[in-house]
């Protein structure tokens, strides 16, 4: 038997997926012997399966067909499809199993961007919270020495009244003889 994953028919097309999707900290030779275990596992399966008799029906029929009816080379082309059918439903699942992956980290990345947008988001609220109450400390202050000038304003215009009057009445008396001469 040639080596399968030498093989193009025979998952030479997994090697490359292989490559493509698996973690690029992973040397080749690794990638190699993990390829030739799981196919190692399909063969032996495949070959278990043929042994019980647990064949499919409809597989079986074409690979007799294009035999003409000659069972060793019905088994073998039997057994080359099963092989890459099994082979091909490893792959997928494998693809499924990066896609999740990959919506993962792209549920999470969104999921960061979105709690940093919220935080940002509280941030300039509180900010603008903090600028408004500020404001309004600076309208309340101005609001204050407005109505403090207003009343000193108020109190000198009461007191140069007072003084007025008082300079008046004072003017008077100095202007009306006296009464007791």
């Amino acid at each position: 038997m040639t080596n399968p994953s030498s093989s193009d028919q025979q998952g030479g097309g997994f090697k490359k997926w292989l490559k493509k999707f698996v973690r690029p900290s992973l040397e080749i030779q690794g990638e190699e012997a993990h390829y030739n275990a799981v196919l190692e596992g399909i063969y032996e399966e495949v070959a278990n399966d043929m042994e019980a008799g647990n064949l499919r029906k409809g597989l079986w029929a074409k690979c007799m067909a294009d035999a003409n009816q000659v069972e060793d080379i019905a088994k073998s082309s039997y057994f080359k499809l099963v092989v890459q059918a099994r082979l091909d439903e490893v792959k997928l699942l494998a693809a499924v199993a990066v896609a999740a992956e990959e919506e993962a980290k792209e549920a999470m990345v969104m999921r960061a961007n979105r709690e940093a947008k919220e935080a940002k988001e509280a941030k300039e609220a509180k900010e603008a919270k903090e600028a408004m109450v500020m404001s309004a400390n600076r309208e309340a202050k101005a609001e204050a020495r407005r109505k403090a000038r207003e009343a000193m304003v108020m109190r000198a215009y009461r007191e140069a009244k007072a003084n007025e009057s008082q300079r008046k009445a004072e003017y008077a008396m100095k202007r009306e003889p006296d009464d007791t001469e």
